[in-house]
């Protein structure tokens, strides 16, 4: 597990000295960004750097969703109350007849593949 927060390894696709990001399966299939220092509960306390530097990475992980999920429409939700500061975005699934479903362990592979965050 990663850092005390539960997160499975084979789930993390990103990480760095700033942030994790991985897959959750609940409440259904989404990415997780979430901000490592837990000191910091709001967006409103990032620098103007760290603040653009999260909302790059988040706008990375939508678009590889867009292109893996084959959808015109995303989700992004903030967290922060009481815990590190996250996003959590979910992709809305083409379900009919099957059609566009990702497992969780599947996505981490693509995830890992395609995206390329310049430090």
């Amino acid at each position: 597990m990663l850092n005390n927060l539960c997160l499975e390894e084979e789930t993390v696709f990103f990480q760095n000295e700033k942030v994790y990001a991985f897959v959750a399966q609940k409440p259904r299939i989404h990415c997780v960004v979430m901000w490592k220092d837990g000191e910091v509960l709001d967006l409103n306390d990032l620098s103007r750097n760290d603040f653009s530097y999260l909302m790059r990475i988040v706008y990375e992980i939508r678009g590889e969703l867009l292109k893996i999920f084959d959808t015109a429409k995303i989700t992004i939700a903030y967290f922060s109350a009481d815990k590190p500061i996250q996003f959590k975005i979910f992709p809305k699934r083409n379900n009919r007849k099957g059609e566009g479903i990702v497992d969780s362990v599947f996505l981490v592979v693509l995830l890992r593949e395609q995206l390329i965050f310049g430090e």
